[in-house]
């Protein structure tokens, strides 16, 4: 039972890691959180593939650009001239 449960952890994970890439390009999706959670889900399995450390360190990396996503091109209107 437990090999059917990782089969399904990768393919559930994976298929979230993939629709977090189309979500870096598509700004209806927001891509860099959807792969984290394809990441987490991941550490379901029966052998865990991640560190604690490392997870950590994603998930700072993904709170920053997913902030950046949406500040700089607030700060790029701002500082061009654009309109509200």
């Amino acid at each position: 039972m437990t090999i059917k449960m990782d089969i399904l952890w990768i393919v559930l994970g994976g298929v979230l890691l993939v629709i977090g890439l189309i979500g870096c390009f598509l700004p209806i999706l927001p891509g860099p959180p959807i792969a984290f959670v394809g990441l987490w889900i991941q550490q379901l399995k029966e052998e865990i593939p991640f560190s604690t450390k490392f997870l950590w360190i994603w998930a700072g990396i993904v709170v920053v650009i997913t902030l950046m996503d949406y500040l700089i091109p607030v700060y790029g209107t701002k500082k061009m001239g654009g309109s509200k």
